[in-house]
């Protein structure tokens, strides 16, 4: 018997409720365990934090080796991230003075952080990445800066000036500061690409988020304090440490942390979280600078004239950065604008193409059937003694033409005959193609001599001796004429201009027919047997 490789059976029973349930139990005992430890007794809590740090990077491996995600980089670096950084705050916690409230350390406790916030900024930016379209990476980065730029104008206003002036760190060591401050940026920027990504977002994604940034909440907090000496427990900071990686940790057990980020689609527009974070940003500038002068409180110690100007430069850097994402984002709406433009023009020529189609005849480009009916219903809409005349039109002889020299020289002969025709109806009147070689002319507000001697002038066109594509060609027309003023209707007006045709026909062809059902105008005989007109051969 064959065995599928890579495919294990699923039951609902069995596999799917511990897998849902193992991140939630991890999650609330490790809680549990991250507040016993914060608030515990010193002597042990040390290695019981580290212990619970550690088994954090060990969870993350179990969660790679139970789920196996396709792309399991994001997973690999955080699980290392999280080893080091419970190194580092192991040797942190174990050091000289224990429990140090001074950054830098100026040892390997800087060394062994910079290895840990460099893994997790790793880690952020292949998440980061996967969530971001490729066409959306020129906006990102300004995106990406406008945050970066915007945190730290607050940062240095409420925590980098002050503990450098309070601190009085030596080059090397100031250095070794900021150096700790830039991979906070980061880490910042890289969650605040994530949440602005247009991609949906699910359990695992917003657990790790949360993950992620619980300890960069403690870093702040914890230099904050530092900073301004402010009376905050030092234990809430190491909750913050210890709860974020128990967080990171439970998301790798739970089910959906192999399920792929997929980038959305490219898109110019601004959505709601890029929109808060902008309007959050905006504001960060004047508050932080005129917090001061608001609360009357003295500026803080050690603030110079140099510190100032960075704050003005960054202040002045996100304004920029802003105004030039407003302007791309006005690009976007002119680009579109005229797109829409462009469409709404196309749609028009589109629109005029098919009322054309739908009215006029495609060989002859004359108006065709619904034309005329159009035409008709204009004419007899207006009063009794103004409506004009209708003209049916069948050429003799076509379909011995057809038969003789193909349907080519037919079409030929009829597009000919229509331009003829068209020159030859004086310019109020209008000529339509039924179809086959039949044609209409709607005269209107023509006396009944006008009328004849328009038919006479149609049936010399028509009768014309023409030369297409080499053969010598002549046919005849037969018409009928009709008085619109005595009929009430367009049907009517069709059946009674069709039997004076085919009554021209019957008498001979090559000459025209007056029908009617009542009073005609002056000089045109009316009755049930119409006279023949004139004949111009």
């Amino acid at each position: 018997m064959s065995r599928k490789v890579g495919v294990r059976p699923v039951d609902s029973d069995v596999v799917t409720r511990p897998r849902t349930e193992a991140w939630l139990v991890y999650l609330a005992l490790g809680g549990v365990a991250a507040v016993v430890i914060a608030f515990g007794d010193h002597r042990w809590s040390v290695w019981a934090a580290t212990a619970l740090q550690v088994s954090t990077g060990l969870v993350v491996v179990a969660g790679i080796l139970r789920h196996r995600p396709a792309r399991p980089a994001f997973w690999v670096v955080t699980a290392a991230a999280l080893i080091a950084y419970a190194v580092a705050q192991c040797s942190w916690r174990t050091g000289d003075d224990g429990w140090e409230t001074v950054i830098p350390f100026g040892g390997i406790d800087d060394w062994l952080l910079y290895l840990a916030f460099g893994l997790f900024t790793a880690a952020l930016a292949i998440c980061a990445l996967r969530g971001q379209p490729a066409g959306n990476r020129r906006t990102d980065a300004i995106d990406g800066l406008v945050v970066v730029l915007g945190v730290s104008a607050a940062s240095w206003h409420f925590i980098a000036e002050p503990f450098l002036a309070i601190g009085g760190l030596d080059p090397w060591h100031s250095a070794l500061f900021w150096f700790y401050e830039l991979f906070e940026l980061a880490r910042i920027a890289l969650i605040a690409l994530i949440l602005m990504a247009a991609t949906a977002r699910g359990s695992a994604q917003r657990l790790v988020l949360t993950g992620m940034s619980l300890p960069i909440a403690g870093d702040i907090l914890f230099t904050y304090a530092a900073t301004t000496e402010a009376p905050i427990p030092v234990q809430w900071f190491d909750l913050l440490w210890l709860w974020g990686p128990v967080t990171i940790a439970a998301t790798a057990l739970h089910p959906a942390m192999a399920a792929p980020v997929r980038p959305g689609r490219p898109t110019d527009t601004v959505s709601g979280a890029r929109l808060v974070i902008f309007v959050l940003l905006t504001a960060v500038i004047p508050i932080v600078t005129g917090l001061d002068d608001i609360t009357g409180a003295a500026a803080p110690a050690g603030r110079t004239v140099e510190g100032a100007w960075i704050q003005m430069t960054l202040g002045v850097s996100v304004a920029i950065l802003l105004v030039l994402r407003l302007g791309m984002l006005s690009a976007v709406a002119q680009r579109r604008s005229r797109a829409l433009e462009e469409a709404l023009r196309l749609q028009q020529a589109l629109r005029e193409q098919l009322e054309y189609r739908a009215t006029h005849d495609p060989l002859t480009g004359l108006g065709n059937r619904a034309a005329l009916l159009d035409a008709l219903d204009c004419t007899l809409s207006r009063p009794v003694g103004s409506r004009g005349w209708l003209i049916l039109l069948d050429l003799d002889g076509f379909k011995n033409v057809n038969d003789t020299f193909g349907h080519p020289v037919g079409d030929a002969l009829l597009v000919a005959l229509a331009r003829e025709f068209t020159v030859a109806v004086p310019g109020a009147g209008s000529v339509a193609r039924l179809g086959g070689d039949e044609f209409a002319i709607v005269l209107p507000e023509h006396d009944a001599p006008a009328v004849t001697r328009l038919a006479d002038r149609i049936l010399a066109v028509a009768a014309r001796r023409r030369r297409i594509e080499g053969a010598v060609i002549k046919v005849s027309a037969s018409l009928g004429l009709l008085p619109l003023d005595v009929v009430a209707d367009t049907a009517s007006a069709l059946r009674e201009a069709d039997i004076a045709l085919y009554a021209a026909k019957d008498a001979g062809r090559d000459r025209y027919r007056v029908g009617a059902t009542g009073t005609a105008g002056a000089g045109v005989p009316v009755d049930s047997r119409p006279a023949a007109g004139t004949r111009i051969s």
